[in-house]
């Protein structure tokens, strides 16, 4: 809403009326739309304007809707010195409303428009301005423009989204820069020590054995008791394995075989491969069938000992059944290694 200053002057004898105590105005508002007429005000006082003292008479209408109407004003007197009783009063506008832009009307939340101004406009020293907004059109989402200098820690890696920056965008001078960065001595060193503290960091959190169904880790140089529960059903199994490999092997050259048939056989049943070779110790590994859907696989600490520190090994739990049946696979995931720091297992 607006606020209105109405304006009427009176005249007698060529000169501006003074002094008049009985001016009253009668304002009519008409409907933009339509041009309805309303008789909004009527025979209100109005005040001279002393300051001038030239036979000005003021009104102050409030609450003005200059989107929806606008106002028509005529001020009046019974003295008989004017030369004319009744006369057209103008109005400006007082305090300055921003009702529309180019015909549009501005709709939304006052107060949220209004802080947009006051942020933008109510800076001594603004960063942004006019003169200074000339970025180039975005072209496939990027904008192919320099950018002045950043703050430090204004980029980081949560502001920037998955795969916006590939290699086309890497630009031949910029790996440049970086060899150079790296070939210096000193970056050479920080880079060692950075990687060394990295590779212990790692070891102190890897050095932990888990179970989990699909990744098992283990540490080196410990006594394996890797309890797996929530299988597939053995009843009707003959033969249950369980095999670490590093690649596509022969079971013969797995990393690890161990094998519990049923019924027991003790003369093949146990640890029979370790590190690609018979084990010579069938006893130092073996299965427990704890019921049909939980295994334990045991392995004792001096042929863990004796296995490559690594993680990129899988595992997998196989069944054997009759010949017309044939084996089927019940687990297999991933296997890791964590190597120890005691080597000692007696």
């Amino acid at each position: 809403m607006s606020t209105l200053l109405f304006g009427g002057h009176f005249i007698a004898s060529k000169i501006g009326k003074t002094g008049l105590v009985d001016v009253t105005i009668r304002v009519t508002r008409v409907t933009l739309s339509d041009g309805t007429l309303y008789a909004l005000v009527t025979d209100a006082a109005c005040a001279e304007d002393t300051a001038a003292a030239k036979g000005g008479y003021l009104y102050r209408l409030t609450g003005a809707d200059l989107t929806t109407y606008n106002y028509i004003g005529y001020m009046s007197t019974a003295d008989a010195t004017v030369d004319q009783k009744c006369v057209a009063a103008m109005w400006v506008q007082v305090d300055a409303n921003l009702l529309s832009i180019l015909g549009a009307a501005l709709t939304g939340t006052a107060a949220q428009i209004v802080a947009a101004f006051v942020k933008f406009f109510n800076v001594a020293t603004p960063a942004l301005t006019a003169e200074s907004v000339n970025l180039p059109a975005l072209v496939g989402g990027r904008v192919d423009a320099s950018v002045g200098a950043v703050a430090n820690g204004a980029i980081t890696a949560a502001s920037i989204a998955t795969d916006a920056i590939d290699a086309d965008a890497i630009k031949a001078d910029a790996i440049t820069e970086i060899q150079s960065g790296l070939a210096a001595a000193t970056n050479l060193a920080d880079l060692h020590t950075d990687v060394a503290a990295l590779s212990l960091a790692w070891a102190a959190s890897a050095l932990a054995a888990s179970v989990a169904t699909g990744a098992i880790s283990q540490i080196r140089g410990d006594v394996w008791d890797i309890a797996l529960t929530g299988l597939a059903s053995s009843t009707g199994a003959t033969a249950i394995d369980f095999s670490i490999k590093a690649g596509d092997v022969a079971d013969s050259a797995a990393l690890l075989h161990i094998r519990l048939s049923i019924p027991a056989v003790p003369a093949t049943d146990g640890l029979d491969v370790l590190n690609g070779a018979p084990s010579g110790d069938l006893a130092a590994g073996y299965i427990t069938n704890v019921s049909a859907t939980a295994k334990t696989i045991h392995l004792d600490a001096d042929k863990t000992a004796q296995l490559a520190a690594a993680t990129g090994y899988a595992y997998d739990v196989q069944y054997l059944y009759a010949a017309t049946t044939g084996p089927a696979t019940v687990e297999k995931g991933t296997f890791a290694i964590v190597w120890d720091v005691t080597r000692a297992t007696s």
